[in-house]
């Protein structure tokens, strides 16, 4: 499995390149790993999820990523954002078919059965998508988190937080949590299971309820199903929704109940309610990117990464509800376990069972 590139050797050869970096304007596209244009005129277009800007999460990480390009390495970024997953097709065939962008990069599963037909379609044009495996095709890259390993620890918590007494928010004798997943599809099982392994590990009788709410981009029907888990008696609920999840920091508030947020920090946006959230380095990502890009080192293949690489982790501050030590110890000495002895997390919710069995021996 391939390593995530640290920053500091791409910066290194970024500025190796650029230096003897040649003027080719009149071709954009190249079938060498190396890129012809100049920093100046390198265009990169930017292709969000359906979860579009204002997410809080995700698109907006992926956006803070792309301004920083523009900024720090003088390239031209162009930001796209589909409404719907049928948007894909057609909006990367417009992308692609123009040869003006020197690289695509699609920021969501979503967008994956049209980066495979345009990837195919033009060879020289090189994409770079996140969160699914295209494989066969030289000219895309694929960037794949860990999303198992990146709810785990969210499960850890909020298994701990529902029986933890000390707890505010809690209802006594509760012991239930729940997770609201955007879609059904690989990437929210994945989590799924790695938010139920955590939770059972350290609480066997916890009962963990499964919302989804049918799209990345439905704040008022994530509100309604996160309400009501809250008030079937779950006192922790895990977002992994994309911009629907605001709907469920948005329940929390209303029903005075405890949230995880997904992607990005969202601890801020209710810090008495907000205990947590599972943070994916999207920004950093599209910017490496651009900086492999520039130093002629961007290839294809897949590029994956979890707790391990420092692609996924768990992060509290902002949040001000108040963690015991045993709590954050424990999530600390699991994630040890991942990273340092390397305790596989399941990803198919219907082996969680039998994987406790196996790691609990």
């Amino acid at each position: 499995m391939k390593r995530f590139i640290a920053l500091a050797i791409v910066v290194m050869l970024t500025l190796m390149s650029l230096a003897g970096c040649a003027d080719t304007s009149n071709s954009n596209q190249t079938t060498s790993p190396d890129i012809t244009a100049t920093p100046a005129r390198a265009k990169i277009a930017l292709v969000l999820g359906t979860g579009g800007k204002g997410d809080n999460g995700s698109n907006d990480e992926a956006i803070k990523g792309a301004k920083r390009a523009e900024t720090s390495l003088s390239v031209k970024v162009d930001i796209f954002e589909p409404k719907t997953s049928s948007d894909y097709d057609a909006m990367i065939s417009s992308i692609a078919k123009g040869g003006t962008y020197d690289l695509i990069i699609v920021a969501s599963m979503e967008g994956e059965k049209a980066v495979k037909k345009y990837a195919a379609k033009y060879p020289n044009q090189k994409f770079s998508i996140t969160d699914v495996t295209i494989a066969g095709l030289s000219n895309v890259k694929s960037i794949q988190k860990n999303y198992a390993e990146m709810a785990f620890l969210s499960g850890v918590l909020a298994g701990l937080v529902t029986k933890e007494e000390s707890m505010s928010l809690t209802t006594k004798g509760s012991n239930i949590i729940g997770i609201e997943i955007a879609v059904d599809n690989a990437a929210t099982r994945a989590a799924q299971a790695g938010f139920t392994a955590g939770a059972k590990l350290v609480n066997p009788t916890v009962e963990v309820k499964v919302s989804v709410v049918g799209s990345w981009n439905d704040i008022v029907r994530g509100k309604e199903l996160a309400s009501s888990m809250y008030a079937s008696g779950a006192d922790v609920i895990m977002c992994f929704a994309g911009n629907s999840s605001n709907g469920v920091i948005e329940a929390a508030v209303e029903k005075g109940k405890y949230a995880i947020g997904v992607s990005a920090n969202q601890n801020g946006q209710a810090p008495e309610n907000v205990i947590a959230s599972c943070t994916e380095v999207i920004g950093l990502r599209v910017y490496s990117e651009v900086e492999q890009l520039l130093a002629g080192i961007w290839q294809g293949g897949v590029d994956s990464g979890g707790l391990r690489e420092g692609a996924v982790d768990i992060v509290y501050d902002e949040s001000k509800v108040s963690l015991s030590k045993e709590i954050k110890e424990k999530i600390a000495d699991l994630k040890h376990q991942v990273v340092v002895e390397y305790i596989t997390i399941p990803t198919d919710p219907t082996k969680v069972d039998a994987w406790l069995l196996t790691i609990q021996k």
